[in-house]
């Protein structure tokens, strides 16, 4: 019997695993900077709390069980849920809050480029604020995270479930058919105008209708423009007009802080959850556009209020690991985001053993991954296996008198000690 994994889910080898985290450490190491704190919850919840206001196409992609008390559980098909009932159930904690947690979640869907039944996301909310800084803040740290993975050809889309619910009473759409509407909207992109179309047909949505619609959401010139244009389509909806001057304010925003990255508004966007209430957006790589986003999210100011609790506003915005992995390895070389083995050490014969492993504390205390050859073959197959793990630097160890620090890279080597050697080493990093 040949066994293997789920559909729709992988294993993980060393070499892959070492790009994985390197891209988690990087965005942790980011979450920091930009003062976000971890947390934590359970891979599933139950039922009714995933379901409430994620959506019709979601809810159908949620793995769901009963436990042996009978109880209907489902596995998390995202992170912002749960956080809403932990902050749901702590009115105690003080806010705004700036959270960020990565962590594994489950959808079942069909598996295509980038798209995994098992997948990892990382997600950063601020909670407790209505500003459009908070939105801010989001893509701004996004796009230093990028910067830092070198991550360049991408754009970000910008919408506001405000305006889209207001273009849809413009054009007067049943409320019963609004959310298909959305749902089909949101497809703009993978199936085209004509796709689009059709489902629309199919929901029974009155042609002139669609056609009426597209023309507030085809709406050239740039991000000023834009706004202009939509503001006057609905000055007389005060929701709509809302959602244009929060879109305002994060575009001269972002401008003003240099983001280092194209942003566009997008009036077809609109995130597939139910429970965004204003600003949404997504970040797509412009040279990989069959991978769709990588990263998304937006405003939910009602979702935890929802779940029992108090009337409190929050934003976020997730990664989806796997596909910014795959736009990743696509670009030449990412070597510097894996964390490399520093030094291999090894040595000639087992009497030099003893020495090679009071090397090897050395290093390590000294805070320098270190890998000291277990297998006891010749000196020379030890060096080729150094070379194979890419380690930066060789410590071979001869005898208690005499040591050798090898560059791999240059093949420079010289006599010296470990505490010479650790002294060179910290100072090229």
């Amino acid at each position: 019997m040949k066994y293997q994994t789920p559909k729709g889910t992988r294993d993980f080898l060393p070499e892959e695993m070492g790009l994985r985290r390197g891209v988690i450490n990087t965005l942790v190491s980011m979450y920091g900077i930009y003062g976000f704190k971890e947390w934590d919850g359970p891979a599933f919840e139950y039922l009714d709390t995933l379901v409430g206001k994620s959506g019709e196409s979601i809810a159908n992609e949620i793995y769901t069980f009963k436990d042996k008390g009978g109880r209907n559980l489902g596995l998390r098909f995202e992170l912002t849920t749960s956080l809403a009932r932990i902050i749901a159930g702590n009115p105690q904690l003080k806010k705004p809050l700036r959270l960020f947690n990565i962590g594994k979640v489950w959808r079942y869907e069909q598996p295509q480029a980038g798209r995994f039944r098992e997948f990892l996301q990382a997600d950063t909310d601020i909670v407790g604020s209505t500003s459009m800084l908070c939105e801010v803040e989001l893509l701004t740290m996004a796009a230093a995270a990028l910067k830092k993975l070198k991550v360049s050809d991408s754009t970000i889309l910008l919408n506001n479930r405000k305006i889209l619910e207001a273009q849809l009473r413009s054009v007067n759409i049943k409320d019963d058919r609004k959310a298909g509407a959305l749902r089909a909207l949101d497809k703009l992109a993978k199936i085209g105008i004509g796709g689009v179309k059709r489902e629309f047909e199919s929901q029974g949505i009155p042609m002139e209708q669609f056609e009426e619609l597209m023309k507030w959401v085809d709406i050239d010139g740039n991000n000023q423009l834009k706004l202009d244009r939509v503001g006057r389509l609905l000055t007389n909806d005060k929701v709509g007009m809302e959602g244009v001057e929060e879109l305002r304010q994060i575009t001269n925003l972002l401008t003003e802080s240099s983001l280092g990255m194209p942003i566009q508004i997008n009036f077809s966007l609109v995130r597939g959850l139910d429970y965004y209430t204003g600003p949404i957006y997504e970040i797509r790589s412009i040279n990989q556009k069959e991978l769709g986003s990588f990263a998304g999210g937006g405003r939910y100011d009602q979702l935890i209020q929802t779940l029992s609790g108090q009337a409190t506003s929050a934003v976020g915005i997730s990664f989806g690991i796997e596909r910014l992995i795959e736009i990743i390895k696509k670009r030449k070389g990412y070597s510097d985001i894996i964390s490399p083995m520093e030094v291999f050490i090894g040595y000639p014969n087992q009497d030099a053993l003893p020495v090679a492993f009071i090397a090897a504390k050395m290093f390590r205390e000294a805070g320098i991954t270190t890998e000291i050859d277990l297998t006891g073959r010749s000196l020379g197959k030890q060096l080729a296996y150094a070379s194979a793990i890419n380690a930066k630097y060789s410590f071979i160890v001869f005898s208690a008198e005499e040591q050798k620090l090898k560059e791999m890279a240059s093949q420079k080597e010289e006599t010296m000690d470990v505490a010479s050697a650790i002294s060179e080493i910290v100072k090229k990093k």
